[in-house]
């Protein structure tokens, strides 16, 4: 058995890397996030699989987008869709990226796509994704895999970003194989972080095999200055990339939202400009009603249901309170929606990919609106949703709501509600207050809901 060691070098296989330079200050430790390798046992992956990582990486397209980010992409081992794409952010200020992925046939057709997001990124650190694409939409082949990175700003509750511990800080050591329990005969590693003062975020084990075709990729819940990754078979190195969390995260520097204004990236608010998802499931366009306010009207155009990411834009002016991550569309539904711009804010919807997603099994909250005492009220009652026999043990209903308001046909103004699911946990309903005040002769509402397991405290 090989030695494990650690290096101050880094490894980039079977992927291809697109990097860039900018000219805005903000300095992180680039120089030194070194990511940890590690020797093992040493193996090669099956002739079969190396074939397939072969025609993977013979068909990746790493685009430039917004920004200046290197991107590297494995195939994994198991099934047509499954590969892992790891970005590092070259720019020098700290960012986040949309890092979106579209399978393509050599005619342009699009067959299926893959959105993954960072977190804030000080310059010089990495973040690793696994990304799942249903295999069905890849059973007939694809030609290219374009990967493309978008910049993004921090969201209203981000509170730290990620850099990367370099390897002086790292230890990793063999820790045999383990006897017993669920991770009987796997191959274990120790990791030690040596620096206590520093608050550990998660880590990113990649398992190679000794032609460099990557085996397995295991992030690691670390929060701890020791922990282990495991992997079920044997490897010849593996490299370990731990984050650290680091506090007073920056907006993005003015230079990027000219970058996207000059590309020509903006969402137009009168009603008549549409746009489709990359994959074309989704048709939508956007209206700014009588106050000032934005509002989005989506059509599913397939005989699916889709889970749409919207929670990606660029905002010019004005803001995002960013309350809306993604929309479920029934096959063939129309749905109107406040993404919570303010008013007469200036934006760009950032390339929202759908996928294909599980018919809903559960009843919907009831919506319903009252008036009492000068003040109008909204109520989500999910009593039927939460007696469903599809409904889990301790699990609670997030549900949100838009409500558009109308003078005749027009849109006078529109507000988005996100009901507390901790009052739906412990009481089956929640009551927000309406904050619009003035004239309209008729409304309607748009219901979002899901089941998610009830946590009051998070990371």
């Amino acid at each position: 058995m090989k030695k494990l060691s650690v290096f101050l070098v880094s490894v980039f296989v079977l992927g291809l890397v697109i990097t860039g330079c900018s000219d805005v200050g903000f300095s992180g430790g680039a120089d030194n996030n070194k990511p940890v390798l590690g020797d093992g046992p040493g193996a090669s992956v099956t002739e079969e699989v190396a074939k397939e990582a072969d025609a993977f990486s013979s068909k990746l397209s790493i685009q430039k987008g917004i920004g200046d980010f290197e991107i590297t992409a494995y195939k994994q081992p198991e099934g047509l869709g499954h590969f892992v794409i790891r970005t590092k952010n070259v720019n020098s200020f700290p960012a986040s990226a949309m890092v979106l992925s579209l399978f393509k046939k050599q005619d342009g057709e699009i067959v299926a796509t893959g959105c993954v997001n960072t977190p804030v990124l000080l310059s010089g650190a990495e973040d690793i994704h696994a990304v799942d694409i249903e295999e069905s939409l890849l059973k007939n082949g694809y030609d290219l895999v374009e990967i493309t990175a978008y910049a993004t700003n921090k969201t209203p509750n981000t509170v730290r970003m990620i850099d990367n511990f370099p390897s002086s800080k790292v230890s990793v050591a063999d820790g045999g194989i383990v006897k017993g329990g669920s991770s009987d005969g796997w191959h274990q590693v120790d990791i030690m972080v040596g620096s206590s003062a520093d608050k550990i975020g998660d880590a990113h084990a990649l398992f190679f095999d000794e032609s460099g075709y990557l085996i397995r990729y295991s992030p690691v819940w670390a929060r701890d200055k020791t922990f282990k990754a495991y992997n079920p078979e044997s490897y010849d190195h593996v490299e370990i990339i731990v984050e650290k969390l680091v506090e007073d995260v920056p907006e993005l520097p003015q230079s990027v939202y000219d970058e996207y204004r000059n590309a020509g990236y903006l969402s137009e608010v009168d009603g008549s400009t549409t746009y489709k998802s990359p994959e074309g499931s989704v048709e939508y366009c956007f209206f700014k009603a009588a106050d000032g306010s934005i509002v989005m009207r989506a059509n599913n155009l397939t005989d699916q249901r889709v889970r749409w990411y919207v929670n990606n834009s660029i905002v010019f002016s004005g803001n995002r309170t960013m309350d809306t991550m993604y929309l479920y569309l029934e096959p063939g539904e129309e749905i109107w929606w406040d993404l919570g711009f303010d008013k007469d804010s200036e934006f760009c919807l950032l390339n929202p990919v759908a996928t294909n997603a599980e018919k809903e099994k559960l009843k919907a909250p009831m919506i319903s609106v009252s008036d009492a005492d000068g003040a109008r009220t909204i109520t989500a009652d999910a009593s039927a949703t939460m007696k469903s026999i599809n409904f889990e043990e301790d699990n609670t209903v997030y549900c949100s709501a838009t409500v558009i308001y109308y003078q005749g046909e027009n849109i006078v103004a529109s507000e988005h509600v996100t009901f507390d699911y901790e009052m739906i946990y412990y009481q089956k309903q929640d009551t927000r207050y309406l904050n619009y005040d003035g004239e309209f002769d008729s409304y309607k509402i748009y219901e979002q809901f899901e089941q998610n397991h009830f946590s009051i405290q998070g990371y």
